[in-house]
């Protein structure tokens, strides 16, 4: 995976024009077998607005890394389904009191065939929505994948599923471990739905979970 820096300066025309571009190249390199690239923060902050949806390592193979520092926010209040890790495997990082705001929707933590991770270190992290850590909502042998991990910060939540299979036919993984910070769900948590040998674990070593 190439880790890319924005700084101050750059971060703007990188998540316009130049943006696209570098994910156009990862495209390409994902075509010759090679992966798809990611991006980071440096520690300056920045603010990124976006309205629709979010897709992070969307294509088969691809491997997309993004890392929010220095009190960067990403906000994105659609009510369009959001994925961590879609069909390919993403990850995001949120520390140094940077945030991430998603609006009233399904956002995937590794969706039917591919793995995401979510990482909160010192940030927060909220999604008005239900958070699925590793599911599918389509029929058929799909085996997603997703990892929460809290170790500081706070986590807010409308609904939490950890695996999440479609029907009988899925295999999915979820699991979240709290070890600091605070996890709040509002509505329910579930550890496990349909699919077949599904995995839905929680592990808590510290911090708080509601």
């Amino acid at each position: 995976t190439e880790i890319y820096t924005l700084s101050l300066h750059d971060a703007l025309p990188i998540c316009g024009c130049h943006h696209r571009l570098e994910l156009q190249r990862g495209i390409q390199r994902e075509q010759r077998g090679e992966y798809a690239e990611g991006f980071r923060h440096d520690g300056r902050r920045f603010n990124l607005t976006l309205n629709g949806g979010f897709l992070l390592a969307e294509s088969v193979g691809s491997v997309f890394a993004m890392t929010l520092d220095g009190g960067s926010q990403l906000v994105n209040p659609s009510t369009t389904v959001k994925h961590i890790g879609q069909y390919g495997t993403g990850t995001m990082t949120i520390h140094g009191g940077s945030a991430v705001q998603f609006g009233n929707a399904i956002t995937y933590v590794g969706y039917r065939t591919g793995t995401g991770v979510l990482n909160v270190v010192n940030g927060t992290f909220s999604n008005a929505g239900e958070l699925r850590v590793g599911g599918s909502d389509v029929n058929g042998t799909l085996n997603a994948k997703g990892t929460l991990t809290v170790s500081g910060g706070t986590v807010s939540l409308g609904a939490l599923t950890l695996a999440r299979g479609n029907n009988n036919q899925n295999t999915a993984s979820g699991e979240a471990t709290v070890s600091g910070g605070t996890l709040v769900c509002t509505n329910d948590l579930v550890l496990g739905y349909a699919g077949f040998n599904n995995l839905g674990k929680l592990t808590v070593r510290g911090g708080i979970v509601n």
